[in-house]
């Protein structure tokens, strides 16, 4: 049987500690440690915790970021955030790399889109398309159902589409709600999928 605690040859490793206290004195983040960051996401995203052993790098990398929250929220002013991001960034010491800035920003975008879709899909879709496929052929219930989750009549017609799936509803609910174009939504919806190589909404769209 697995065991909880760490498995040798079975996981990977868990990095030294971080230094939780001060923020801007984490150092340069070098390879090792993004290495590290993307075991551990990866790690969130297919099995929806971290690898045993990793639960120390988590509650750090959590410490810190709710650090930098509180800094920021404490800021009066968008330009004194502004600074503290800076000093942040500079702290880091991050290496700059070779490739399109405008195709570093698109990616950024959809993922931030990405994620505003699954939590769109997780907290308000995802109850409707289950009534979708309970009443389907029977378009009235289905109709009164919708209303009493105060969907408006554009967001009803979307469900009631015969030839809707679970993408094209939230890429269309999406795009009308956040007022971004629709090519822009089904776009951003398809990257993030890929990028996170996990399907948000379910496994027979």
């Amino acid at each position: 049987m697995e065991q909880t605690g760490f498995i040798k040859d079975k996981y990977p490793e868990p990095p030294p500690r971080l230094n939780v206290e001060p923020l801007l004195g984490l150092g340069r983040l070098g390879k090792p440690f993004r290495e590290a960051i993307r075991i551990y996401s990866d790690s969130v995203v297919i099995r929806g915790l971290p690898y045993p052993g990793w639960e120390t790098f988590e509650r750090d990398l959590a410490f810190n970021f709710a650090v930098l929250i509180r800094l920021l929220g404490e800021l009066p002013q968008h330009r004194w955030r502004q600074k503290l991001l800076r000093l942040v960034l500079e702290s880091l010491a991050l290496p700059n790399k070779r490739g399109a800035p405008l195709k570093d920003a698109r990616l950024l975008s959809a993922m931030v889109r990405g994620r505003q879709m699954a939590s769109l899909w997780e907290t308000k879709l995802l109850p409707a398309w289950k009534i979708r496929k309970r009443c389907e052929g029977n378009t009235q219930v289905m109709r009164f159902r919708l209303e009493k989750l105060h969907f408006d009549e554009k967001d009803i017609a979307a469900f009631l589409n015969r030839r809707a799936s679970p993408r094209s509803v939230l890429a269309l609910v999406y795009s009308r709600r956040f007022n971004v174009a629709l090519g822009t939504a089904r776009n951003a919806l398809r990257e993030y999928c890929l990028r996170t190589k996990t399907d948000l909404i379910c496994t027979d769209i």
